[in-house]
């Protein structure tokens, strides 16, 4: 059986655009890394008794050496023309996972993933790769420096049709070996985005998962409902059932359709409707608001 493709990408920067939370390569590194000790609390998502599960796959042993890595990369290939504003892509973060209990060989999977990241995006450009075993899902995470090609690119290599790209590319080379396809998620209107993330929501608090104690749960919670989609897939529910789809009208139906009603449309119903009971729409403009 086919299973859908779990690929996120991102730019870790202090940007606030569109509402998403400022995030800096310092706490991304020891949240992989579980240097902070929040994470090691009883309030946290991770299941204590799993953390000896993850393994670094790649890269250094802390976030201090992965920050100064992913520093001293930046330097050394900016033009000196680039300007870098505060909230400057400081590295772009990689999220590739499984369904909790998938019949996939995770650690083939992972190291598949991991190999295929160093290929791409060159080793000397990625910065960490962590695979985190303590958690529902399984899943890596993985830091690559902002440089394509010798150059500072910030976060253009994870703009949406790149990003696209890369996630098929990633489909292509090592998800078709393990039964995992990439379905590109339909653009939801925002009563199917709220009701998807409702449904995600209230799966998570019936389960009583951890999540929601989570000191990062805002952030958590606002990508929730900012694209509630893969949140479905990683809890196992079927995202079809969830999501109400606009039924697609036939050829002969559009051909056929009125249109879009115009103000002289409305005015010309109204008058059709006072002369069924015997008014004349012009005679009788005071009539206009008791015809319905």
């Amino acid at each position: 059986m086919t299973v859908s493709l779990l690929f996120r990408g991102g730019a870790i920067s202090k940007s606030t655009r569109a509402g998403r939370p400022p995030k800096t390569l310092l706490i991304a590194a020891k949240h992989n890394l579980r240097e902070t000790q929040a994470e090691r609390g009883f309030r946290a998502q991770i299941d204590h008794s799993r953390m000896h599960l993850n393994q670094i796959l790649f890269g250094p042993q802390t976030a201090a050496e992965i920050v100064n890595m992913g520093q001293q990369l930046i330097k050394q290939f900016r033009t000196a023309s680039t300007t870098l504003r505060k909230d400057h892509v400081q590295a772009l973060e990689f999220i590739v996972s499984l369904p909790p209990n998938s019949e996939v060989d995770v650690s083939a999977y992972f190291r598949a993933s991991a190999t295929w990241f160093l290929q791409e995006f060159g080793s000397a450009m990625v910065l960490s790769i962590v695979y985190h075993g303590d958690e529902a899902a399984p899943h890596i995470h993985v830091l690559v420096a902002p440089i394509v090609n010798d150059r500072y690119e910030g976060g253009a290599p994870v703009k949406r049709l790149r990003l696209r790209a890369l996630v098929k590319k990633f489909a292509s080379d090592v998800g078709d070996r393990f039964g995992l396809a990439f379905e590109p998620k339909a653009k939801l209107t925002n009563t199917e985005r709220t009701s998807a993330a409702t449904t995600v929501l209230d799966a998570l608090a019936s389960a009583g998962d951890k999540a929601l104690q989570s000191a990062v749960w805002s952030a958590v919670r606002a990508d929730i409902e900012r694209s509630p989609q893969g949140y479905l897939e990683l809890l196992g529910l079927n995202a079809a059932t969830h999501l109400k789809t606009t039924k697609m009208r036939t050829f002969a139906q559009i051909m056929t359709s009125r249109g879009r009603r115009t103000s002289e449309d409305k005015a010309v119903r109204v008058n059709q409707n006072l002369a069924c009971v015997g008014f004349a729409g012009k005679n009788h403009p005071s009539n206009t608001g008791e015809s319905r």
